[in-house]
């Protein structure tokens, strides 16, 4: 059963959507322009980025690599994130602080601006993406006003991570506290992270914050818009009660307004 749960109040300050699919040996910085040229008017700014998952150096038999290619819209708060094996569509806080409206809109978005890379690539006769994995993730800023003030608090934010109880109190209170979980999804569809540690946000990055971070990976059933549908959909659910699991009850209702 879905969760029903909404709140007034999220302390999400970003969603990742994002597919893998097979490396296109045939894309170029030109097409990146030309693709640029189709969103421009609502992605009018371009940078460049480290690509993802080459950790390892370039494939066999290639010479380099594309570089990632980042979009941003002209809110600041979306960005369209491309590279030759890898499309991504972020909603994010940014620094107008753009209020998170819902996930609905959110993938509505990420699907328009991803069959509109795929009716691009039709449009040049290059090859459709051949989908190997999904990905959604959701990133979480949980400031001290929600209850916390040291890391021997994080239990009253975070249900799992009572520090000290049944302990002898021979151990000061930590100065940084680090946690990762890994939970599998449903009918083989991959995989979902929590992972909680200390961040520091604002321009002056002096801001403590806890940073909750929930990923889902894996693979779809096929490229179908339906596949689609049903990898995220579950994603989306296990992401939202997930987040309630191993957050507090109390802190949902009096922080972050849960209905």
């Amino acid at each position: 059963m879905k969760s029903q749960a909404k709140y007034g109040r999220p302390p999400v300050i970003e969603v990742v959507s994002g597919l893998v699919f097979e490396p296109i040996r045939s894309l170029t910085v030109a097409h990146y322009g030309l693709y640029w040229h189709r969103i421009v008017d609502e992605f009018p700014e371009s940078k460049h980025a480290l690509p993802v998952g080459l950790e390892d150096g370039t494939p066999p038999g290639e010479p380099f690599f594309l570089p990632r290619l980042w979009l941003i819209h002209k809110g600041q708060d979306a960005l369209v994130q491309l590279q030759s094996n890898r499309f991504y569509f972020n909603w994010r806080e940014g620094p107008n602080r753009s209020p998170y409206t819902s996930y609905v809109d959110i993938y509505a978005k990420f699907m328009e601006h991803w069959k509109g890379f795929v009716q691009f690539l039709a449009d040049r006769k290059m090859p459709a993406p051949r989908v190997l994995q999904c990905e959604l993730t959701y990133v979480n800023h949980i400031p001290p006003t929600a209850g916390w003030s040291s890391m021997t608090d994080i239990g009253k934010v975070l249900a799992p991570l009572s520090w000290g109880k049944g302990s002898t109190g021979f151990l000061p209170p930590p100065k940084t506290v680090n946690w990762n979980a890994s939970f599998e999804l449903p009918e083989g569809k991959g995989n979902m992270t929590v992972r909680m540690q200390p961040a520091l946000r604002g321009q002056d990055k002096k801001e403590l914050v806890l940073s909750l971070e929930l990923a889902a990976v894996g693979p779809p059933a096929d490229a179908s818009d339906k596949a689609l549908d049903s990898w995220f959909g579950t994603a989306h659910e296990w992401i939202v009660r997930g987040f309630e699991d191993v957050t507090d009850k109390g802190v949902q209702r009096s922080v972050w307004g849960k209905k």
